[in-house]
């Protein structure tokens, strides 16, 4: 019995040990990007969800959430580590987060509905190995 259990410990940590990003070969460098998504009229957005949507089908995608102020930072893996090299079709999705943290729609941001989904969008963004990038996006 103590056999058994020694052995499926065994297996339980070497499986948790393979299961890191360090191990595992899709695990792709990123860049820092930041930026700010402004209206047309150059007023910044005042919130929403942003996500570049990666052309390349093996590369992950980068999101945010915008701030007050129109500003974001890109997160591909976790918060605010930056996204792939790559070509990225971008989206902006109005929502916002109450104060519990519960995200909900929020229409009067004012996006217009073209930037809501892939097919639509015409904001096109290639992320170089240039260091840090900070975009500035029109919603236009």
């Amino acid at each position: 019995m103590l056999r058994c259990s020694w052995f499926c410990g065994l297996i339980a940590v070497l499986f948790c040990v393979g299961c890191g990003p360090r191990n595992n070969p899709k695990f792709e460098k990123t860049v820092p990007v930041r930026g700010t998504v402004v209206l047309a009229n150059g007023s910044p957005l005042t919130g929403g969800w942003i996500t570049f949507h990666a052309k390349d089908l093996t590369k992950g995608d980068a999101w945010a959430i915008i701030g007050r102020d129109g500003r974001f930072e890109l997160g591909t893996y976790k918060k605010d580590d930056g996204a792939m090299l790559g070509t990225y079709t971008v989206t902006v999705e109005p929502i916002v987060y109450d104060q519990n943290g519960n995200p909900r729609p929020n229409p009067s941001l004012g996006i217009p509905a073209k930037y809501t989904k892939t097919e639509s969008s015409d904001l096109i963004v290639e992320i170089k190995d240039e260091g840090a990038q900070d975009l500035k996006l029109v919603l236009r």
